[in-house]
């Protein structure tokens, strides 16, 4: 049997020379791209843990104004040292109405925020911003939408008016319900 004469054997002792930084350079590609997942699912945990301390914060708030006698300030500080026992500090919090005037019945809404912008249409805005960023880049450089054709464009352009447009029913819809509660 003909052997071509560029195939050369080698020893396993070779190979092994070979392959001998291979281990490493795989590692130096995997390696940060793995720490950096896991490091973003403990991100992801902390921000739910986060998330569900707030609602509960909010619940402990909620049943201290219900009670007789609660104040605003005495709600707040319930919710404030809740959220410092379980490592959240600098909790803002909203208490509206006021539960030391307001009549009974009246539906108090306690509201904690880690994060707090006072305006609500800005909140909006930077929300929507964030979103539509996103969005931009999954279309465009994940799902390869930057190039191709108008015809792409043309439907996202018009995905995004129908969106507006959407977003400008329910804004006007907002005025639909009554200002009192229903007894």
């Amino acid at each position: 049997m003909l052997r071509p004469t560029h195939y050369r054997r080698t020893s396993p002792r070779r190979l092994h020379l070979l392959r001998r930084g291979a281990a490493a350079t795989e590692f130096a590609i995997v390696a940060p791209v793995f720490f950096m997942m896991i490091i973003g699912f403990i991100e992801f945990g902390r921000a739910l843990m986060v998330q569900q301390v707030l609602v509960n914060a909010s619940r402990v708030g909620a049943r201290m104004a219900s009670t007789t006698g609660a104040t605003s300030g005495g709600v707040q500080s319930a919710v404030e040292s809740y959220t410092t026992s379980v490592a959240v500090p600098g909790v803002s919090v909203a208490v509206s109405p006021n539960p030391a005037t307001a009549a009974a019945g009246t539906v108090i809404t306690v509201g904690a925020y880690y994060i707090h912008i006072p305006s609500v249409p800005v909140t909006i805005a930077v929300a929507l911003f964030i979103a539509s960023v996103k969005a931009f880049l999954v279309a465009g450089y994940f799902m390869h939408l930057i190039s191709e054709k108008k015809m792409i464009y043309g439907i996202l352009a018009s995905t995004v008016f129908f969106f507006i447009g959407l977003m400008f029913l329910t804004i006007w819809a907002m005025h639909d319900y009554p200002v009192t509660p229903i007894k």
